[in-house]
């Protein structure tokens, strides 16, 4: 069972760069709900990990969920769920965006 979620290091960084996005192009209300529904479906992946779609064929084990303009994509590492990155949703994943 999945007890907790962890941002990777891109993930993180992805967030940051939505929130300077955001901000800049809707203002600092909207960036906070955006952001809190991120939050909200972190939450959710972690009640249900397989409510994302397989993305196997990018990543072993990755599953992506989408949130209005992003996918999440992220994997189970024990009791953990490891969110890999947030990537736009007009984005095409790569295999490459996913090896360290």
């Amino acid at each position: 069972m999945i007890a907790s979620y962890q941002l990777s290091r891109a993930a993180a960084k992805s967030l940051a760069e939505i929130v300077v996005h955001s901000d800049a192009r809707f203002g600092a209300t909207q960036t906070a709900a955006y952001v809190a529904g991120l939050e909200d479906s972190f939450n959710l992946i972690v009640r249900y990990p397989h409510i994302g779609t397989a993305a196997f064929e990018i990543k072993a084990g990755l599953r992506r969920y989408r949130y209005q303009s992003h996918y999440i994509f992220y994997t189970e590492q024990g009791d953990t769920l490891l969110i890999e990155d947030l990537i736009h949703a007009r984005r095409t994943p790569h295999r490459d965006i996913f090896t360290p």
